[in-house]
């Protein structure tokens, strides 16, 4: 059920144009993990190995491509010529 959550937690932050970091993955499964401890009780649960995140792409290699295309794309909008004249413009 977290594995889910997390899949559809990258998807959405993709579709609102922000690439999800490794770093932000990572803690959001520490938050899953730290409550499926408690309401279990099981404090083993809250430990992420150190090849947790290698582990969860390899089945998931939609998610794997969306780490580095996102940010390509974003560097593609910024070198469009009308936005680079308009940035320039208003320094002026």
């Amino acid at each position: 059920m977290a594995e889910k959550a997390l899949e559809q937690w990258c998807q959405q932050l993709d579709d609102w144009g922000f690439p999800p970091r490794m770093d932000m993955l990572r803690e959001m499964a520490n938050v899953l993990g730290r409550q499926r401890a408690e309401k279990e009780g099981d404090p083993k649960l809250a430990v992420l190995g150190k090849n947790w995140i290698t582990r969860f792409l390899d089945p998931h290699p939609q998610l794997a491509g969306k780490f580095s295309t996102q940010i390509d794309r974003q560097r593609v909008f910024a070198n469009n010529p009308i936005t680079l004249r308009n940035y320039y413009n208003k320094l002026q």
